[in-house]
């Protein structure tokens, strides 16, 4: 038995009072989350689903009401989930105990739970429904909200009617729909739709919010709606105000960046959370803060592919200073009459690490960040896409990853071989640093910068033929005098014989952890053959001492012979 606190928490976008059950709240050291495994994560990807939502001309959405209140819990469960209430709202009677028999939020539990219930539903009826229908609620729901797009009305309206049908075969219903065709909302009956879509009209540009992102559904942009709030100028009313930015998809990240930039100074300088900040770092927020006017300026187009492709490209951008990296991306579409069409899909940007890395390294970084960001747009988006274009303005990075012969340091070999097996070296081109969009992203730009065409449609060079693209200078191989390339260690065996077993294993094995245990192996076969008892391991710490302690001695034999013989004569 378990008893629960619960609180309403109110959204101020949302009429609605939401009640909230505190399964982390404590007794005795021990909570209901803490006893509550977790679950499976179901949940698609929050990158995933709104990236696949920009895909096509015509979106809907939609979410089903109370979608954790239509999963029943288990009855012999039922009792951990009690609580108290008072009759009739009357404080002046003795509260009386209730029990949830149905998943609540603030469960731990209930997001898997009711996920798996969803996704059931449409494997168990998969029979009768469309394959979209099914993979719609399979890949374009997050918990309890849908986000869809195709490429017309038609198709549309009757994928409405199938999910809406499909959803209700478990006992799901899906609601509050709203699209940014006309035609498609008048198909829905208006008990079904959203309050937005009820009031709008032609020239009303109200907005709705596509997972917290603000979706202006008339012109069919996302853009951004950075409320500035009254906050002490502290670290901590500092980080509460940028944290109010919301951008999963990070469209605003240079902007963005100038704020974080901000706060990493002042942890850099110790500041408290509550001590006035210092004035350098005030003015700069000030300038940070006067620019969230401008932010409502910016608009992003919705969709990514405006007209039915022959051809489909995912172009990445790489840079870095000394401030931050970062990388952007831009799917580039090639219409049937030649056209072409580039809009920003997704961006990153990082701060660089207190802890100074140098230039090329940051320029690593952000090519790593690039290939990254390939792997998972190429995930989600699930289109037919042709070879990636990663583009950078380092040739040292373009050195570091067309390289096969030099032996570079830990933290370059990492992530060159990581870029190297995730993309092909013939996909890696140069671009020059003034036509480099991901330079934004790597040293901020204001808000109002933020919505020139060259930040949001990418370079004015990807709307034209690929043989007008910028040259990829002639890339010379690695030099083995570079700073990052490990240096060859060489032993002086003059006073030694050429072919000793000792000196050949040396030369022979590069991983220095691979010596010790063969020395180590070697070491035991007197012992072995004494015993007459197989060897049948593993090898002990005190083995690998006792290697390490030999092969100490013969290089110290080796490179201080007549030091050792003048200590031997005394």
């Amino acid at each position: 038995v378990w008893y629960l606190p619960h609180h309403p928490v109110v959204n101020p976008n949302k009429e609605k009072i939401r009640i909230v059950f505190d399964c982390a709240a404590e007794c005795k050291g021990q909570s209901l989350n803490s006893e509550v495994r977790q679950g499976p994560d179901l949940t698609n990807k929050l990158v995933g689903v709104l990236t696949r939502f920009r895909l096509y001309p015509v979106a809907i959405m939609a979410d089903i009401q109370a979608m954790f209140h239509q999963v029943r819990v288990m009855q012999e469960d039922q009792d951990v989930l009690r609580f108290l209430w008072w009759p009739e709202g009357n404080l002046d009677k003795s509260p009386e105990k209730y029990k949830m028999t149905v998943h609540l939020f603030g469960g731990t539990w209930s997001p898997s739970c009711c996920t798996y219930a969803l996704r059931r539903t449409a494997e168990d009826n998969k029979e009768g429904y469309s394959t979209e229908a099914v993979e719609t609620i399979l890949r374009n729901f997050y918990v309890d909200d849908c986000l869809k797009s195709v490429p017309t009305v038609r198709k549309a309206t009757e994928l409405v009617k199938e999910l809406k049908k499909l959803a209700a075969d478990g006992g799901f219903n899906l609601t509050k729909w709203t699209s940014n065709s006309p035609k498609v909302i008048n198909e829905i009956p208006v008990c079904d739709r959203s309050k937005k879509a009820q009031e709008r009209t032609l020239e009303d540009p109200a907005e709705d919010r596509a997972l917290g992102v603000c979706w202006r559904v008339r012109e069919d942009s996302l853009g951004f709606q950075a409320q500035r709030m009254e906050q002490p100028l502290t670290k901590r009313g500092v980080l509460s105000m940028l944290s109010s930015v919301y951008d999963p998809l990070g469209l605003a990240s240079p902007f963005v960046l100038i704020a974080r930039r901000v706060v990493q100074n002042l942890c850099q300088e110790k500041i408290g959370w509550d001590d006035p900040i210092p004035e350098k770092e005030k003015k700069q927020w000030e300038q940070w803060i006067s620019g969230l006017q401008d932010m409502k300026k910016i608009s992003v187009p919705r969709c990514i592919q405006p007209f039915p492709p022959v051809q489909v490209e995912l172009h990445h951008f790489s840079d870095a200073s000394e401030v931050a990296y970062g990388v952007v991306s831009y799917l580039r579409v090639i219409a049937k009459d030649g056209r072409i069409e580039c809009t920003i899909v997704m961006a990153k940007s990082r701060l660089a690490p207190l802890k100074r890395l140098t230039l090329p390294r940051l320029e690593l970084q952000a090519a790593t960040l690039a290939a990254r960001q390939n792997a998972l747009l190429g995930k989600e988006l699930g289109l037919d896409l042709r070879p990636p274009t990663y583009w950078t303005d380092s040739t040292i990075v373009l050195q570091y990853i067309s390289n096969t012969t030099a032996r570079y340091h830990t933290f370059v070999a990492n992530r060159v071989a990581e870029i190297q097996n995730a993309t092909n070296v013939k996909e890696w081109r140069h671009v020059p640093s003034q036509e480099n969009p991901a330079d934004d992203a790597s040293r901020g730009v204001s808000a109002s910068d933020l919505s020139g065409s060259r930040w949001l449609h990418g370079p004015a060079f990807l709307r034209l033929p690929p043989e007008q693209w910028p040259s990829t200078p002639v890339i010379r191989p690695t030099d083995e005098t570079e700073l990052e390339v490990k240096k060859a260690i060489s032993f002086n065996t003059q006073a030694l014989d050429h072919q000793s077993p000792i000196d050949k294993l040396i030369a022979g094995i590069t991983s220095w952890m691979q010596l010790l245990r063969t020395i180590a192996c070697f070491q035991l076969i007197p012992e072995i053959h004494r015993s007459k008892i197989p060897f049948k391991g593993p090898l002990e710490a005190e083995h690998l001492q006792r290697a390490e302690k030999f092969l100490v001695k013969y290089v110290q034999r080796q490179c201080y012979l007549e030091e050792i013989k003048a200590i031997n004569q005394g």
